[in-house]
Parts: structure tokens; C-alpha cells; sequence
């Protein structure tokens, strides 16, 4: 897109099983039918993203309830405050999930559609969501031949979250509080009550800008 006017973001949401992930490995030769055991948990974690596609900057939030119409609307609202200050307006590519469309937010929608829209893609196109490559690259580089703990999941999954912490060391993430003063995370144990699960980086993230994988 070529419009300096306006920046465009992709936004999607996203489970991290709280097994680690499978991909290629060797078996001895003699083996022609390998059965490979997977931890007996369908435990997850989840993620509301958008990445803005001219620079790689990346805004995340935690959600510890249901992907569903009011959790995407504070995403939306949370975004929005993230995304403002550049004069430009914003125009976020997204995916066609029911919740996307809701009439909850639909009147918020149309109330802030001069700067702030979402723009729909084609039925069945995952492909086309560049944030897509932000999962599979965080899948790789966080998830591969790991496992996250159980205190990854459950209503302080922010709590010394080790999936976060990775993020933050190899994207620059930095959490922010609601007002957007910048948060500290808490230590094990401390209390999180006064930190927000919410979280920017201003840098670019690998594999975010078009280049080929």
C-alpha cells in the first residue's frame, strides 16, 4: 500500500497449546511407523495481535477469558490508543470470525470509521493476514521442543509469563499500562494486580515486513 496517509495494520488472534509444538526430527532407519506421545493437556494460552506493516511494530494482549465480541472491542479500543499520534489514518486488516462483526461494537465502529477501520478479507484466506507469520515465527523461535509450565495458564497467566519474556527479549517488547506509562513486570510471586496485559514494540519483528521466509 503506497498511501502515506494511511497506515495499515493486520490484526488476528492465536492459541499457544501449552505442549510444545511438533516439526521435523530423525528416527532410526529400522522405524517405519513412529508414534511420537504428546502431553495429555489441551491447555492454552491466548493472544489478540496486530502488527502495522510499514515499520513491524507489534501490539499484543493477553486474554485469559473468550475470543467474543467485548474482548476483540477492547482490543479494538486498545489498538486505537496505540496506534494514534502519526496523523495518519489507520486501517486494520482482519479476518471474517463471527465476533469480528458483532453489533456490540459495530455503533464504536462506525463512530471512529474516519480514522480508525477495519478492512475484511475474503472468506477462507488466512494466507492473505500478514500477522499470520508473527505466529508461526513466534511458534518456532518460543514454542519448538518446549514446554510452557502450568502457571502459563489461568487467571495470572501474566504472572512471570516465560512465553512473554521471550518475547521481550528477542522483539524489544515493552509492556505498558493502560495510561501507557511503562509497566514493570512483576517477579514470581508478586502481585499482578497493577500490570497490564497489554504490550508494544517499536521494533521490527523478523519475518513481519514481506521478505520471503
Amino acid at each position: 500500500m503506497q498511501d502515506a496517509n494511511v497506515d495499515l495494520w493486520a490484526t488476528d488472534e492465536v492459541h499457544f497449546q501449552q505442549h510444545g509444538s511438533r516439526c521435523r526430527m530423525w528416527i532410526p532407519p529400522e522405524i517405519k511407523d513412529p508414534v511420537l506421545l504428546h502431553a495429555p493437556t489441551r491447555k492454552s494460552v491466548g493472544y489478540f495481535g496486530a502488527v502495522r506493516l510499514r515499520d513491524g511494530r507489534f501490539v499484543f494482549r493477553l486474554e485469559t477469558g473468550k475470543f467474543n465480541g467485548p474482548s476483540f472491542l477492547q482490543f479494538l479500543q486498545q489498538l486505537r490508543s496505540a496506534s494514534r499520534g502519526t496523523g495518519r489514518r489507520v486501517v486494520v486488516i482482519t479476518d471474517n470470525a463471527r465476533y469480528h462483526h458483532s453489533r456490540l461494537h459495530r455503533p464504536w465502529r462506525e463512530q471512529h470509521a474516519h480514522h480508525f477501520a477495519l478492512d475484511f478479507l475474503p472468506a477462507y484466506s488466512p494466507q492473505l493476514n500478514p500477522i499470520e507469520r508473527v505466529w508461526k515465527l513466534t511458534r518456532r523461535r518460543c514454542l519448538h521442543i518446549d514446554v510452557l509450565p502450568a502457571r502459563l495458564i489461568g487467571d495470572r497467566a501474566y504472572d512471570s509469563d516465560p512465553l512473554d519474556r521471550r518475547l521481550e527479549r528477542d522483539y524489544s517488547i515493552e509492556l505498558i499500562r493502560p495510561t501507557g506509562r511503562t509497566a514493570i513486570r512483576p517477579k514470581t510471586g508478586a502481585s499482578c494486580d497493577d500490570t497490564s496485559d497489554v504490550g508494544v514494540s517499536n521494533g521490527c519483528l523478523p519475518g513481519c515486513s514481506g521478505s520471503g521466509d
